[in-house]
């Protein structure tokens, strides 16, 4: 099924088809203006690892900022950590294309055992096992609940 989005022409003429309607659509396309192709969700991917990026540096920038300090007290502190480690694992999993997820669950916990290392270094700051359960905790249940549920949707 092919949807054809009508942007401006400085932005081209995004198409969002199979590469087997896309070489259809090209011959009936001026030359000067080829269709930007985009098939197997790729944008939406890499939009998913570029926010999963972005959380994990702000989690280091953030984290050695003073203001983190004291942000959130326990058992705040491990809801905070079980609800960044889950979106991270959700954004990983789904970049790599709803499988891998032992691959996504060892990613995140290198991230969290990254943050706590990191945390060691950082005056007021402490890195803590808690933490890192459940940042790992976080990463375990959300993609075991994302492939059961890919598993029954199959």
């Amino acid at each position: 099924m092919a949807v054809a989005v009508d942007v401006p022409y400085f932005f081209l003429n995004c198409t969002f088809m199979s590469s087997n309607e896309s070489n259809n659509i090209r011959k009936s396309q001026p030359a000067s203006l080829p269709p930007v192709v985009l098939s197997d969700g790729r944008i939406f991917r890499y939009a998913c690892l570029a926010g999963a990026v972005f959380i994990t540096i702000n989690l280091f920038w953030l984290g050695a900022k003073p203001v983190a300090l004291g942000l959130f007290h326990p058992p705040l502190d491990k809801v905070a950590h079980i609800a960044t480690y889950g979106l991270i694992s959700t954004l990983l999993w789904l970049f790599l294309h709803r499988r891998y997820s032992l691959l996504v669950i060892v990613i995140v916990s290198f991230i969290g055992v990254a943050d706590e290392f990191h945390q060691r270094f950082l005056p007021g700051r402490s890195a803590g096992l808690g933490d890192l359960a459940a940042d790992i905790f976080a990463a375990v249940v959300i993609v075991s609940l994302l492939a059961l549920g890919r598993r029954r949707n199959d």
